[in-house]
């Protein structure tokens, strides 16, 4: 899908993107590259069993090209305005395979692809400059970093900030624990000298946030930037690695972005293209491409932004992600670990890597439902036979009560409002779901 010329800011800023890594972290924004949800950012990671304790640590990239020319390529809001304003410059914008940006001024174009790698908590910003006449130019990158939990906003001083520079990256920690690192295999990185307090951008601006009622504003930490001339036809890497023991991660990936940083982006197309090529499926290609960011190391994610794993969903969202899609082994590896935390007969109904609420019925009822559905797509009897101790305990204590429900003499459940639409409000049911 390719879009452009657009209509204005408001269009831009209607449509979002979304890249992820197979982890539960992801990279987010709009159009526009104004981050108008909290939950917008470059760099999202999980700091806990994956998908689980994700936190925000790369806001937003400050890129321009400046020198003969000003090029600003990002955005970003304030409350009383706008600044940079690279929205302006934005002639096209294209999703598939990879979020690509179309930056024009005269006769300069720059054009950005946005990708993470699979399977590791890292972001990549690709940058292809066409300078025809040879003008001076420079390419400068500030990154935004923040340290806090995808639910939160921080506020300059909450969270105090420590780097170590490297010639070309930057290492950022947090209470003597590496937390970022960015890198650049053909930019120099160059630390800020700007007082400690002066390198906060205040009173960024979440707008979606303002318009549902919520604190919207934010403070980001720019502790320096990277920087590289652009002469003619320039190609230009920057790397963002997050989460634990990210240093041999950051290390593994400047070699190989050193050495080959399209290969990069030309395996997580081929990676996308596969998952279409395998499904056997046609016509369906975006559908299935969007698909793929809700399967987190053999958990899938409810929804984005703001959803975690949740047992109902997983259930019902099974079929579609991984059966008709033929991804057998995503499917396996969900209805084990959901039949791992199986207690009493119910399975969870949200859980993360510490906690987990229990009491809805449907969700051990969904399970059995699910697993039928793999066995008639897989013919797996040796999962049938593992889990099968649990599929008797399921039924076991719908029969017995031992679940909070009953089978009745008609052969029907009986339970309280412990279904899906289970809200209850000052201890009244928002929805009465008791009986049958």
């Amino acid at each position: 899908m390719e879009i452009g010329p657009f209509g204005g800011l408001d269009e831009m800023l209607s449509r979002e993107w979304i890249v992820t890594n197979g982890l539960g972290g992801y990279a987010s924004s709009t159009v526009a590259g104004i981050n108008t949800r909290r939950y917008h950012g470059l760099l999202v990671a999980p700091f806990s069993d994956p998908p689980f304790g994700r936190m925000m640590l790369l806001h937003a990239v400050q890129d321009e090209i400046s020198g003969d020319v000003s090029l600003p390529l990002s955005s970003a809001e304030y409350p009383s305005t706008i600044f940079p304003e690279g929205f302006k410059n934005l002639v096209r914008f294209s999703l598939a395979p990879l979020p690509t940006f179309h930056h024009e001024f005269g006769e300069v174009r720059v054009r950005r692809t946005i990708f993470m790698i699979h399977g590791k908590n890292a972001t990549v910003i690709r940058y292809e400059v066409d300078n025809p006449r040879n003008l001076r130019l420079s390419l400068v990158l500030r990154p935004i970093v923040t340290y806090r939990d995808i639910h939160s906003l921080l506020r300059a001083g909450q969270v105090q900030f420590h780097q170590w520079e490297m010639p070309r990256g930057v290492e950022i920690s947090v209470s003597e624990r590496p937390v970022l690192m960015m890198g650049s295999p053909d930019m120099y990185y160059v630390r800020s000298s700007l007082p400690e307090e002066r390198r906060w951008h205040i009173n960024i601006l979440h707008r979606e946030e303002r318009e549902r009622g919520y604190e919207f504003l934010e403070d980001g930490y720019c502790p320096g930037y990277f920087e590289a001339e652009c002469r003619s036809s320039a190609r230009f890497t920057f790397l963002a690695v997050g989460g634990n023991g990210i240093r041999p991660v950051f290390d593994e990936l400047m070699y190989r972005l050193t050495w080959g940083a399209a290969g990069a982006q030309e395996r997580e197309k081929r990676r996308l293209e596969g998952i279409v090529r395998e499904s056997g499926l046609t016509g369906l290609d975006p559908l299935l491409r969007a698909s793929d960011s809700f399967l987190a190391d053999g958990r899938v994610i409810a929804g984005y932004h703001w959803f975690g794993c949740w047992g109902r969903d997983t259930l019902i969202a099974l079929p579609g992600l991984t059966l008709v899609t033929r991804r057998y082994g995503d499917a396996r590896r969900i209805l084990l670990d959901m039949g791992s935390r199986a207690r009493n007969g119910l399975l969870p109904n949200w859980f993360d890597d510490r906690n987990a609420e229990y009491g809805p019925i449907d969700i051990s009822l969904l399970y059995i439902y699910a697993l039928h559905r793999y066995l008639c797509y897989t013919y797996d009897l040796e999962l049938a036979r593992r889990m099968w101790g649990l599929l008797v305990e399921i039924v076991d204590s719908l029969v017995n009560g031992r679940s909070g429900a009953r089978v009745d003499s008609d052969g029907l459940i009986v339970s309280g409002a412990r279904t899906w639409m289970d809200a209850v409000v000052r201890g009244v049911e928002v929805t009465p779901r008791n009986g049958k």
